[in-house]
């Protein structure tokens, strides 16, 4: 069984979280908290005024901000920008012999910052 330090489960989950008398709402934050995670974002991210946006991360894992981007452009919903702080392993991701999208997208994403 591989583990992993690192752990980002970021969407759309169609829960309306601020809503604390809601079964499944309860539900999700018990799962949250039996596994050690933590829900980060903190505002309303549609634009009826519901929680159903989320960046989820471990509980000893550092997040720099998330910030919400309003008002919604593309769709119903705001922005989420998340700021991370990840370290990398040098050799984990080699953009020269790996062809692959998420190799790619983990190079460029890191490389400018």
């Amino acid at each position: 069984m591989s583990t992993y330090t690192n752990l980002l489960i970021i969407g759309d989950i169609n829960l309306h979280l601020d809503v604390a008398t809601d079964a499944l709402t309860n539900k999700f934050n018990y799962l949250l908290s039996v596994h050690s995670l933590i829900q980060h974002v903190s505002a309303p991210t549609h634009q009826l005024g519901n929680f159903i946006d989320v960046v989820i991360t471990r509980n000893e894992q550092p997040i720099e901000s998330v910030t919400r981007l309003d008002p919604p452009t593309l769709s119903d919903h705001s922005q989420i920008v998340a700021r991370l702080s990840v370290r990398l392993p040098h050799n984990q991701f080699d953009a020269a012999g790996d062809n692959s999208m998420s190799t790619a997208f983990v190079t460029i994403f890191y490389s400018r910052n």
